[in-house]
């Protein structure tokens, strides 16, 4: 919400030559990187021992790592839609982006019971991807002991429904991919995010100028 309202400022002062496009986009960025860290840095610190994930450092750091790359993505998007966009048009237009991606993105349903031809929005999806990195950052190496309740045959710890974290990925459909494949698309929708920003910003200085 902030770009639309320093739009006019950019355009006076883009118009006097006092700066171009790239550079106030650079500049732009830059600035919101602290925030981008800290924020999301301090609630992925809080919630992770908060939620009981396995006590591990590298699993930690992966975890971290997602969820300031969501918040760069979250960041990116909004800038990329208010680079060509007035207000009005954005606020009711970016929960009808970010709403189905959510809905796909593995928190609502089981991935695999994704109906089919919702395949590629699920694909689209910054929610999926990092969804899927971080259950098999979570899962991988887990070890489950149930109840005896819960044991499907009495005295027997083996007969429990899952025992180790490998079956919860196989049953999300995760064990298709690989961490670093999920944060190869993300960074790739990030740049993809950064580059249809500046074209956009380009684009409205071009007709502004033009009229």
């Amino acid at each position: 919400m902030t770009f639309p309202l320093e739009r006019p400022l950019f355009l006076r002062e883009y118009s006097n030559r006092m700066y171009g496009v790239l550079p106030y986009f650079l500049a732009k960025s830059l600035v919101d990187i602290p925030g981008l860290i800290i924020f999301p840095g301090i609630l992925a610190i809080l919630t992770y021992w908060m939620i009981g994930f396995q006590t591990d450092a590298g699993k930690f750091f992966i975890w971290l790592a997602f969820v300031l790359a969501m918040a760069s993505l979250g960041q990116a998007l909004g800038f990329m839609l208010s680079s060509g966009l007035d207000l009005e048009l954005v606020l009711p237009l970016l929960p009808l982006i970010v709403i189905p991606l959510a809905l796909v993105g593995g928190f609502f349903i089981n991935p695999t019971s994704t109906p089919a031809w919702l395949v590629w929005l699920q694909k689209i999806s910054p929610f999926y991807w990092a969804f899927t990195a971080l259950a098999i950052n979570e899962f991988d190496g887990l070890r489950f002991h149930c109840k005896y309740s819960e044991q499907n045959i009495a005295n027997d710890p083996t007969s429990c429904t899952y025992t180790h974290g490998e079956q919860v990925i196989q049953l999300l459909g995760s064990d298709e991919y690989h961490i670093w494949q999920c944060a190869v698309i993300l960074a790739s929708f990030y740049i993809a995010m950064r580059l249809a920003s500046c074209f956009f910003l380009w684009t409205v200085v071009k007709r502004k100028s033009a009229v």
